[in-house]
């Protein structure tokens, strides 16, 4: 699953695998906020609280870019 933001941000949902991901180091993790913001994961205890909380936790991929091709004239 992922989350994308409305200035086209994509976070891939990692809450399953959150506290495996964290103790691997090898992605930063992100509260991921309803009015789409997010906070950095930074200590256990901060992963904790936002699994206390319900809020989905996600990794950055990067931003959509969307090319629309019209037709028409010259």
């Amino acid at each position: 699953m992922v989350k994308i933001t409305n200035d086209n941000f994509v976070f891939k949902i990692v809450t399953h695998r959150a506290k495996d991901i964290f103790n691997s180091g090898l992605f930063s993790l992100y509260e991921l906020y309803d009015d789409d913001t997010e906070s950095l994961i930074e200590e256990i205890e901060d992963l904790n609280l936002a699994l206390d909380r319900g809020n989905n936790i996600g990794i950055e991929v990067g931003h959509i870019h969307f090319y629309f091709k019209t037709y028409g004239n010259k």
